[in-house]
């Protein structure tokens, strides 16, 4: 659905990370990205794997940079938009990590022009539920397995990230933060 709706339109990416929805924007024909993070490092990381734009001189509006990407350090509990910008705002599995959605959804909402999109995507409720995520080893009647075990669903409330330094060989991933804060919200939220 996004790949033919790129042409020519200007996007918002919030919490973009190392910046791949932005550049897959302009490989697609989007005009201008907006990309924010909190992250110093992910923003660095964006910026190294972003080329420069190209200067294209379009027929219908004067000489301008196509495909640019401009990044900036932004905190999603503070963020504030220009209204009626963005053809498209994305959000990939960040909001889960503010605690008034409600703000964010609007500041989007308004900062989308007449028929604008607002995609985006959270960690399901059953991975945030847990005071305490993690795979539990139990058995079942034939063998040792990994379950999930999901307690706490419907208490809405703050959950920490506990980091744990053999999640992945050499230490957790750079995405993951100590400390961080996390909302949980059920799926009805």
């Amino acid at each position: 659905m996004l790949h033919a709706a790129m042409t020519n339109k200007k996007v918002l990416d919030l919490a973009c990370g190392e910046g791949w929805f932005a550049r897959w924007c302009i490989r697609n024909g989007a005009f201008a990205i907006d990309a924010c993070d909190i992250s110093a490092n992910m923003l660095r990381t964006a910026e190294n794997r972003t080329s420069p734009p190209k200067l294209s001189a379009d027929t219908e509006n004067p000489p301008a940079l196509r495909g640019l990407i401009s990044y900036s350090r932004i905190d999603l509990k503070r963020v504030k938009l220009q209204p009626a910008t963005y053809d498209l705002v994305f959000s990939g599995l960040a909001l889960h990590y503010v605690k008034d959605i409600q703000n964010v959804i609007t500041q989007v909402h308004e900062s989308l022009v007449p028929g604008g999109l607002f995609v985006f995507s959270i960690q399901h409720p059953c991975v945030t539920a847990l005071k305490d995520p993690g795979f539990m080893l139990s058995w079942n009647s034939k063998a040792r397995v990994n379950q999930w075990t999901v307690d706490s669903y419907y208490n809405e409330s703050e959950r920490i990230t506990e980091v744990d330094e053999d999640y992945v060989d050499g230490g957790a991933p750079a995405w993951m933060v100590a400390g961080e804060k996390r909302q949980h919200r059920t799926l009805s939220t």
